[in-house]
């Protein structure tokens, strides 16, 4: 296996699984003192463009997730799906993701486009860190409904 497919593998294992981390946290699942994933993925200069054109720094972006816990406790439960994430480009050490991110909450489907950029580091719990993110809503989109 070429590093560069290694580090695309493991970028796409680590959208799902910080997917996975925020769909638990915001339900409120996992105790307080679980809150590390996001402090272990997001590399220091992490820069987030929020899909109303904000843009966030890493703290501000620790200090909102970490805030956001349980805020999720509806019914029927908070849920993410990623979709089709596809590798845009990579390097030996750095690659970019594009994906869909669809949330329900309160019972109501919101998507999103999202294109992520990550820099290997074997630290790091899947071997990447997130570097760039940049969010847009997707308005003519087919919301989850069961298959994935």
């Amino acid at each position: 296996m070429t590093t560069q497919t290694t580090l695309t593998a493991d970028a796409t294992r680590e959208i799902r699984t910080l997917h996975d981390f925020f769909e638990a946290w915001f339900r409120g699942e996992p105790a307080r003192e679980a809150f590390g994933r996001p402090v272990e993925t997001l590399a220091p200069s992490f820069r987030m463009v929020r899909p109303d054109g904000t843009e966030l720094g890493r703290k501000a972006v620790v200090d909102g997730i970490r805030a956001g816990y349980a805020s999720e406790t509806g019914d029927p439960p908070f849920e993410i799906v990623i979709r089709d994430p596809r590798v845009r480009w990579a390097s030996d050490d750095r690659c970019q993701v594009r994906y869909e991110e669809w949330q329900r909450s309160a019972g109501e489907w919101r998507g999103r486009r999202s294109t992520a950029s990550f820099a290997r580091d074997e630290s790091a719990p899947a071997g990447v860190v997130w570097v760039d993110l940049h969010e847009t809503w997707i308005e003519d989109g087919e919301p989850p409904r069961g298959e994935e």
